[in-house]
């Protein structure tokens, strides 16, 4: 490192203790203190006999000589007693490293061996600072002329700030130096001559080129002499709050370890403690720590493997009482403190003094922050006075962290496990926060699997009737009207020129035609389009020359074709509206009936669109985080499900008339009392039934919509009507209970009967309730509480 104290100051300068003889002189005349005056004449009366402290000082030996007569007229400037605390140095001017008076308390600081005032304030990083010391001694001197021969006052400081290290903690200190020139004086050898105007334009412009400054004053017409003290002044406490400032503006500067351990070394110097470790525990929600899923910051002592492995919670914890009172709680020994689990733990990790500060924003406590100890008594009610301009600080930056981290956890959801219902999206947030968790540790840590066990399905379809065969035929209809178009252009084209082979268009297009009123077949529309397409149109180009009769049919063809598909659309477009409305229609009702269903108990909700709509529900402890799940729940969300398919059937019935093609819905429901897991596939980005006998399930819900009745050759479902279908008696009886309770209320008609059905592929043993809606009930028109559904429920089972 360059030595910036080398002797490269253009002035020549000396030490001397005359500014200050004359300094104290003065007093003696001035001063009204008697006890002042005899001490002044002493020292004037010693230096009678010390000539050589009048004259300019080379060497201190010097002043070695007359120990008891220098430290006495030092004593004008520092008092003895006020030398084992304040830092005082005597210098020559500019001379830094040429030091001939020190206090004790300066001696302590070492600010000028070993280049250390150049380490500690370059570690900094302040270039100023290092310029000051190198070419700026320079600037200030020929300030200092100007100032005093020429009354131009540049008002030049800057302060520098001495970072080092404490030699009995080992921590980092600041201190603040200041130079006084309150004995230091300028020396005019010769003529003061006046400044040139245009060179000083120059200086303003570039005040740290000394080759203009040089141009600008004479060095050899002054010289510096006195000494120039130097006065050090501990700002620790406001430098490291200023640098935690700065630190914790950063939004990840409490997530990366690094960062997170200067934050904590500085901490560690700002209570002068170098065995304090810090950690932050957030809160997960109002005044709550849920161990298993809260973020670890730093060296969080709560959240410790160690420790969350023989704490039950924080029940009657020191952490249950800062939140209870918001305020810094300290326990100076936990040897001598009554422990619970927590406090228990805390020992087994080596704490024996811990305080625990609330952390606030905004009113609201959102974490509690740790200072914990190996020792006992290191944190106290006095040095913890000192956090008081620090906490606020950490409470933002946990703020803006926490929010940051729940980015990261919702990039890693929508990357891994795409939208999630609400429900459930806490055990989501769980898993992407272990695995952010892991991957510090482990760069190809997996996500966990998410099996959420012993839930109670729930579904229900609305289907619409005969729907493929609606389809069918509509596409029938537009393939017809497509050939009998072309047929007319093709006619038209014969009747101007008798060619064969129009003829023998006309009878492929008749054999089309004829082949579509036996039925549609498999490859049927992709044939009849490319036929059209490769050999009709194409000669278009070719017979639209031949007269106005083939010009309009042709005219008549392209208008009737859909311009984005290139052929006809029209029954299938009605059909395609009609079914989009409608489920637009149902889907919305059901969207709005969520909302009172989420209030009985949160549960999985999903729901899809097809030929109609189904929606799938799950209910049971592993979906709700807080709530505890109670069978009631259950009966209270099947009321809620039978009352909403009746809903939907009224619904569609009042929609029907406003369809361009009238569409009848078929209701059903699929009954299950015994729970399952179901299991979320990251490939497949969706919640699915786990294990082989859950997979039964499933089979039944993708095929009892085609299910028949027992004897009769007649499908389950009809429009209208509700089908319940079942395997158990006990269900049957449930589900009786509840159409009696809906047929009270006018939802359903006294028209239930039970029904055994065929068997399926796979699926044997199904039964089923079916019972009519009451369409034009009045009861449509409003709707039962969560409150309503909940007394339904327990008159049925004091009826039970």
């Amino acid at each position: 490192m360059e030595n910036l104290f080398s002797d490269n100051f253009p002035f020549k300068v000396y030490f001397s203790l005359k500014p200050i003889i004359d300094r104290i002189w003065q007093k003696l005349e001035d001063s009204p203190n008697p006890y002042f005056s005899e001490i002044a004449r002493k020292i004037m009366r010693d230096l009678e006999n010390a000539p050589e402290l009048f004259e300019p000082i080379y060497d201190s030996q010097v002043l070695e000589k007359h120990r008891d007569l220098v430290d006495a007229i030092f004593s004008a400037v520092v008092s003895q007693a006020g030398r084992e605390f304040d830092y005082y140095a005597a210098v020559t001017p500019f001379k830094m490293d040429d030091i001939y008076f020190e206090s004790n308390a300066f001696k302590k600081l070492k600010l000028f061996e070993n280049d250390n005032f150049l380490k500690g304030i370059s570690n900094r990083g302040s270039v100023v600072n290092s310029r000051w010391l190198s070419e700026g001694r320079s600037v200030y001197a020929y300030i200092t002329i100007l100032k005093k021969f020429y009354n131009i006052d540049f008002n030049f400081e800057y302060p520098v700030i001495y970072n080092y290290t404490d030699e009995n903690t080992g921590l980092e200190r600041y201190a603040r130096i200041r130079m006084f020139p309150w004995f230091a004086d300028i020396k005019n050898l010769g003529v003061v001559k006046p400044i040139s105007e245009e060179i000083f334009a120059k200086v303003k412009d570039d005040m740290w080129n000394l080759d203009l400054w040089s141009e600008l004053i004479d060095i050899k017409n002054f010289e510096f002499y006195g000494f120039l003290l130097f006065n050090a002044v501990d700002i620790t406490n406001e430098e490291i709050i200023s640098s935690l400032k700065h630190d914790l503006i950063e939004k990840e500067t409490l997530l990366v370890p690094q960062k997170f351990g200067l934050v904590q070394h500085k901490l560690r110097s700002l209570l002068k403690k170098p065995d304090i470790m810090i950690g932050i525990v957030p809160l997960t929600g109002k005044n709550d720590i849920k161990f298993e899923h809260s973020v670890k910051i730093g060296n969080s002592f709560l959240l410790d493997e160690k420790c969350m492995g023989n704490c039950c919670g924080i029940t009657d914890s020191v952490y249950e009482k800062v939140l209870t009172k918001p305020e810094i709680t300290i326990i100076n020994n936990l040897d001598n403190y009554s422990c619970g689990s927590v406090e228990k733990g805390l020992k087994e990790l080596g704490v024996k003094n811990i305080a625990l500060a609330p952390l606030v924003y905004e009113d609201e406590t959102i974490a509690i922050m740790e200072f914990a100890s190996p020792n006992p008594d290191d944190i106290n009610e006095l040095n913890a006075l000192k956090l008081t301009d620090v906490l606020p600080l950490f409470a933002l930056c946990v703020k803006r962290s926490l929010e940051e981290f729940d980015t990261k956890i919702q990039a890693v959801i929508n990357e891994k496990f795409t939208a999630i219902h609400p429900s459930v999206e806490w055990r989501f947030r769980r898993a992407a926060m272990n695995y952010l968790k892991a991957e510090q540790k482990d760069e190809f840590a997996q996500i966990e699997e998410i099996v959420l066990k012993d839930v109670y399905p729930l579904y229900s379809l609305s289907d619409i009737r005969n729907s493929s065969n609606i389809r069918n035929e509509a596409i029938q209809s537009d393939l017809r009207d497509n050939l009998m178009l072309a047929k007319e252009v093709i006619s038209s084209a014969g009747l101007y020129k008798n060619m064969p082979v129009l003829d023998h268009l006309i009878y492929r297009i008749d054999k089309r035609i004829l082949a579509l009123e036996a039925g549609l077949h498999s490859g049927d529309e992709a044939g009849i389009i490319s036929f059209l397409k490769k050999e009709i149109e194409p000669l278009f180009i070719k017979i639209n020359t031949y007269g106005s009769k083939v010009k309009n049919a042709i005219t008549n063809y392209n208008n009737s074709i859909d311009k984005n598909l290139g052929f006809l659309y029209n029954k299938r477009k009605d059909y395609e509206s009609s079914v989009a409305r409608l489920n637009e229609s149902i889907a919305e009702l059901v969207d709005e009936e969520q909302e009172t269903a989420q209030k009985i108990f949160p549960h999985y909700f999903e729901k899809y669109k097809t030929d109609g709509v189904e929606f799938s529900m799950y209910i049971g402890s592993s979906i709700s985080e807080n709530e505890k799940y109670d069978a009631i729940y259950l009966k209270n969300l099947r009321i809620w499900q039978f009352l909403l398919m009746c809903k939907i059937a009224a619904r569609a019935e009042q929609i029907k008339p406003k369809l361009e093609m009238p569409l009848e819905l078929a209701h059903l429901i699929l009954v299950q009392n015994v729970p399952l897991s179901i299991r979320f596939h990251l490939d497949q980005k969706k919640f699915d039934v786990d294990g082989t006998y859950n997979v039964h399930y499933e089979i039944m819900k993708k095929r009892i919509d085609k299910a028949e009745i027992k004897g009769r050759e007649e499908r389950l479902t009809q429009p209208g009507k509700i089908a319940v279908v079942y395997t158990q008696n006990s269900e049957a009886q449930e589900y009786m209970q509840y159409i009696d309770y809906l047929q009270s209320k006018g939802y359903l008609d006294n028209d239930a009967e039970q029904i055994e059905l065929e068997n399926l592929q796979g699926v044997y043993g199904l039964r089923a309730i079916r019972v009519s809606v009451n369409i034009k009930s009045d009861v449509f028109n409003g709707e039962l509480s969560k409150d309503e559904l909940t007394k339904a429920v327990r008159e049925l089972a004091a009826a039970e």
